[in-house]
């Protein structure tokens, strides 16, 4: 009877530690992205233009439409014009974008009454107003990592980090060849020390990009030479 006793105690214990196992494997596998997820070249993506389609991805239309136009109108208003034609294109974009602001806010926040973002789309006007230039605290609120747009911009500028430093490198080798002078070997030194900064700062956004792309990343952190040749910024 206490054999049996104990075989049961064992059975579950085993039971229970392979129902962790799986579960721990299932929720891992939910999380990662797919080593077999299509892998797709995007050209640079603007800040501005990143900027603009998550502000369309992270609010309703109605709240992205008045942000735009708000942050277009604060724009237009605080450009010089120089000359005729720029005062025309001043003009014309402060006819496209400078509504009744007071009016159409109020209109928002009755329709948006209850919506949690119009307490957001308040303090995104706040950043317009004190002169924020696209660092406003929507854009990057995303901890689960799922807006398309912050990973296709993130996938974006990690392609293009890796295309320019390889082309740096190439250039780099070529002048150390040909005996260039110091201050060309120095101009592509502080141009490979710009893709490291930018390098750093994509660093702690590294699970948005492709596995493909992460790999090549964590491979140019790892990259002696490249660090060696790259100027401190």
């Amino acid at each position: 009877m206490k054999n049996f006793l104990a075989i049961k105690k064992v059975s579950i214990l085993i039971l229970i530690v392979a129902l962790v196992v799986v579960g721990f494997y299932l929720f891992k596998k939910s999380t990662e992205i797919k080593d077999d997820s299509p892998y797709v070249q995007y050209e640079f993506m603007e800040r501005g233009e990143m900027v603009y389609q998550r502000l369309y991805e992270y609010f309703p239309e109605g709240m992205a439409d008045f942000l735009d136009s708000y942050r277009n109108c604060q724009h237009w208003g605080g450009e010089e014009a120089y000359n005729e034609e720029r005062a025309n294109d001043i003009s014309q974009g402060v006819a496209s974008s400078c509504i009744d602001f007071e009016l159409e806010e109020k209109a928002i926040e009755k329709k948006y009454t209850n919506d949690p973002k119009l307490r957001e789309m308040k303090v995104t006007k706040e950043e317009i107003d004190s002169g924020e230039s696209m660092n406003y605290s929507f854009v990057w609120n995303d901890p689960k990592k799922e807006s398309k747009v912050l990973n296709k911009y993130t996938e974006a500028e990690a392609q293009w980090i890796l295309k320019t430093v390889q082309e740096q490198m190439q250039e780099f080798d070529v002048a150390l060849k040909n005996k260039a002078d110091s201050q060309k070997m120095a101009d592509i030194r502080f141009r490979l020390g710009v893709q490291k900064s930018y390098l750093n700062s994509l660093i702690p956004e590294i699970d948005r990009l492709h596995p493909i792309t992460r790999k090549e990343i964590e491979a140019l952190r790892n990259n002696k030479e490249f660090f060696q040749r790259a100027s401190d910024i």
